[in-house]
């Protein structure tokens, strides 16, 4: 079974529209469903672990061969959504398998399953989770609530990268800190703002070629024109 990867981290509030609660409501809701399932029937998972499930947002999974359109999580068509955490210290993604369209305002948990994904999966997943994350606690303040939409529910683009590296480190340290940089390749992941197209919202960072490892070490939001000869290829035209 082939899954389409969507990024969701949770919205802490309950929106009203027109007199209905909307669509992030019901996602959110199904989270803390999802969340609660898994920590009712995992027994395995210690006390660190329980707390990742509990304090970190999930991901979505959807199957377009259950139903809906391939590749697209934003449809009506009932289909099995997947809310999944990769736990650390676990080789095994954990998913609580549910059935409903996009909305989920029918999805409930159906069961548990412990499934493990190729690394490159794990890897492309976990650069966008720390991305996100540091968005979060950096610049997400500074977001209109549309681009935090956007930062939420959409993946990033991702792209070989030029940007100069940050560090509060001086003199030899700092050159030795850039020079062990230097070994690794640079990836940016690029969020597109929805309210200003001239910007976009980048977090750059250092891994091995195939994202294993990514480690965030600094973004922001730019002026598209300011990407110009920092951006190169994207990461997966130069991996086909």
């Amino acid at each position: 079974m082939k899954l389409f990867l969507l990024l969701l981290t949770v919205m802490g509030a309950a929106l009203f529209s027109g007199g209905c609660r909307s669509e992030l409501y019901y996602r959110d809701k199904a989270v803390g469903e999802a969340r609660e399932y898994v920590l009712e029937n995992a027994p395995e998972l210690n006390a660190e672990q329980r707390d990742h499930v509990r304090f970190t947002q999930p991901v979505l999974l959807y199957d377009p061969k259950v139903g809906g359109k391939s590749g697209t999580f934003l449809t009506r068509t009932p289909g099995q959504i997947c809310v999944t955490w990769l736990v650390p210290g676990s080789k095994a993604a954990y998913m609580v398998v549910g059935f409903s369209d996009s909305r989920m305002m029918d999805w409930s948990p159906n069961r548990l399953i412990r499934r493990t994904f190729p690394q490159d999966d794990q890897s492309r997943l976990g650069a966008i989770d720390k991305a996100r994350q540091y968005i979060f606690k950096g610049i997400y303040i500074n977001l209109s609530a549309d681009s935090g939409n956007v930062v939420r529910f959409e993946n990033p683009e991702i792209y070989h990268s030029n940007f100069t590296p940050e560090t509060s480190f001086t003199g030899e340290d700092r050159e030795a800190f850039i020079k062990s940089l230097a070994q690794k390749p640079q990836y940016a992941l690029v969020w597109k703002s929805p309210d200003e197209p001239e910007l976009s919202f980048v977090v750059f960072g250092y891994s091995d070629p195939d994202l294993n490892g990514w480690t965030a070490n600094s973004g922001g939001i730019y002026e598209n024109a300011d990407l110009a000869g920092k951006l190169g290829a994207k990461f997966e035209e130069a991996a086909e």
